[in-house]
């Protein structure tokens, strides 16, 4: 499934973002979506920012490997990324606002948060 390794690699890279709480070994742990969102968009300025952008992007990859490994070959997909697949910063950046314009799902599960996200905009042709 070679769009999600290009939905991995995009949650690989941060974007600046406004200040931030400064990352803890707590702020690590990633239970919500909300969590993932400030963990991937902590502040190059942060000293433990390649710290957290290590976390952020191993949790992406892990949830996307997961699916691909539970999901059947001739299985439809959930969803689909255009090729050419966009760059991992558009990627991440449309997750950040995503998740910042909907404050509903930042309470949700961090890999539910991850799979709803992707749905919206790469969704597969109907058909």
């Amino acid at each position: 499934m070679r769009t999600t390794v290009a939905v991995a690699a995009a949650l690989a890279v941060a974007l600046p973002a406004a200040a931030q709480q400064r990352v803890t070994p707590e702020s690590c742990t990633i239970r919500t979506t909300g969590d993932l969102v400030r963990l991937c968009t902590t502040p190059a300025t942060d000293p433990q920012h390649a710290e957290a952008l290590g976390w952020c992007h191993g949790y992406g990859r892990g949830a996307l490997d997961y699916h691909r490994a539970a999901t059947p070959a001739n299985a439809a997909p959930l969803f689909c990324v255009p090729a050419p697949s966009p760059l991992p910063s558009e990627v991440l950046r449309r997750f950040v606002a995503w998740g910042n314009a909907n404050p509903a799902a930042m309470s949700a599960h961090a890999v539910e948060g991850v799979f709803r996200f992707l749905f919206a905009p790469y969704p597969c042709p109907r058909g």
